[in-house]
């Protein structure tokens, strides 16, 4: 044990023990008295703390091949509704409990402190997808990756993760236990369940002698590559490297003068949105600036690029009903979302936007629209829901019309701020005339 002394805010101080675990071996998390013992502390602090995740990271107990753990996670899984033989599994369930898929990352030992929403996924499968390549590449990987294992490791067997959720003790990402995806990865080398190596296809294991070149990949030199150096590695058959290679050559065509891609205008639009919340009640748009204004707002609307269309949109939610005209079409347009020839996936900003908009100068048709967009087949249904949370209240009393319809609405995970909003719609008075979006068009003109 050792012991280390600390000191309180009020002056007190305190000793706190802590068990000595080693070294790792070389071949860890195979064959690793430490890689052992972390293992049993943190199956314990997962136990202890009754913090299995949602859904159930109950497989980092599982992985250990323990009896004690194993007898837990069925306890576990019999009282859980999620697991329940009547439970109904819909598409967006299915993204939830999915979390499982593997990507092919042996090579990937370099980001692991990156990631879409957060670096949690890749700490959870990329350790796991290198197992698929033997244990000694496994090893190879593991000994890339512990020292952030070791940073994240806290002295009662929990691990912590950076940007996440920290409540009584417990570190997750959105219900999901950091703790546990730690766990998984160090029972890589006891090959308990298929998905931490039992039963190896032992075809896909890579030779010895293919291992430190498949580890160097993570350190390519990208930065350092020629443009016709970059384009040659688009034939790479690592899909890490030509990923690294398409982003590299994104990023110099970029600074040239033609901006092909459009990230110009793009940062403009980011930049406006930047100097002014409102550029109506700021006078930033008068009669000398308004054609060159509406002139960048047009083409912000219409850019290819989400972000680029949402700050467009976003300059325009409390504009005068007598320039509606002058973004009128182009408003619908974005509505509709009929391009597919646009970017989309960071949620529905430039249609949460125009709708508001539409809301704002008491146009007709964006609840209606808001509806339809929930109903789509397409996209997420998070997304949806929080465009119908952010526009239905704006509407007030006007809403009320569509209560039964909202009512009959499962928000899921978001019921509780979809009741909240029902509330407020409830409670407001004085309905508004609205106008058909026709007879708006031509105000102004």
């Amino acid at each position: 044990m050792i012991k280390l002394t600390f000191t309180l805010k009020d002056g007190k101080k305190g000793d706190l023990k802590l068990p000595v675990l080693g070294s790792y071996r070389n071949s860890a998390p195979y064959d690793c008295p430490k890689t052992n013992a972390i293992i049993t502390q943190t199956a314990d602090a997962l136990v202890k703390s009754r913090n299995f995740g949602r859904g159930g990271m109950n497989i980092g107990l599982l992985a250990t091949g323990e009896d004690k753990y194993i007898k837990v996670v069925r306890d576990f899984l019999h009282r859980a509704a999620w697991a329940k033989p009547d439970h109904k599994v819909t598409e967006t369930k299915v993204w939830y409990l999915a979390y499982t898929n593997l990507l092919l990352s042996l090579a990937a030992h370099g980001g692991l402190e990156r990631g879409h929403t957060g670096h949690y996924f890749n700490q959870l499968w990329t350790g796991l997808a290198a197992d698929l390549s033997g244990p000694q590449a496994t090893a190879a990987f593991f000994r890339k990756t512990r020292w952030l294992h070791t940073l994240n490791r806290t002295w009662d067997g929990n691990f912590t993760y950076d940007c996440s959720a920290y409540k009584n003790g417990i570190f997750s990402y959105r219900g999901l236990s950091d703790t546990g995806s730690h766990l998984l990865n160090y029972c890589g080398g006891r090959n308990k369940l298929h998905i931490t190596g039992k039963d190896p296809d032992k075809s896909l294991w890579l030779p010895v002698a293919g291992i430190d070149e498949a580890i160097s990949l993570a350190d390519y030199g990208i930065a350092q590559k020629s443009e016709q150096e970059l384009l040659d590695l688009f034939s790479h058959p690592m899909p890490q490297i030509r990923v690294q290679a398409i982003w590299a050559l994104r990023a110099i065509l970029e600074e040239k003068p033609a901006d092909t891609l459009g990230y110009l205008d793009e940062k403009i639009g980011r930049s406006l949105n930047s100097l002014t919340k409102d550029p109506y009640s700021d006078k930033l748009v008068d009669q000398k600036n308004k054609t060159l204004f509406y002139a960048a707002i047009a083409k912000l609307l219409k850019h290819k690029r989400h972000p680029a269309r949402a700050s467009g949109s976003q300059l325009i939610k409390n504009m005068p009903i007598d320039d509606f005209h002058l973004v009128a079409d182009q408003a619908v347009a974005i509505i509709k979302d009929k391009n597919r020839t646009f970017h989309s996936y960071h949620g529905l900003g430039p249609q949460t936007n125009v709708i508001e908009m539409l809301a704002n100068l008491k146009i007709a048709g964006g609840i209606e629209s808001a509806f339809k967009i929930l109903e789509s087949p397409g996209g997420k249904a998070g997304f949806k829901l929080r465009l119908l949370m952010s526009v239905l209240p704006k509407y007030g009393a006007n809403a009320k019309y569509a209560l039964p319809k909202i009512k009959a609405t499962n928000a899921g995970k978001f019921q509780k701020q979809w009741d909240a909003m029902i509330k407020k719609i409830e409670a407001t008075s004085g309905a508004k005339k609205m106008r058909p979006i026709e007879e708006a068009k031509r105000i102004g003109l």
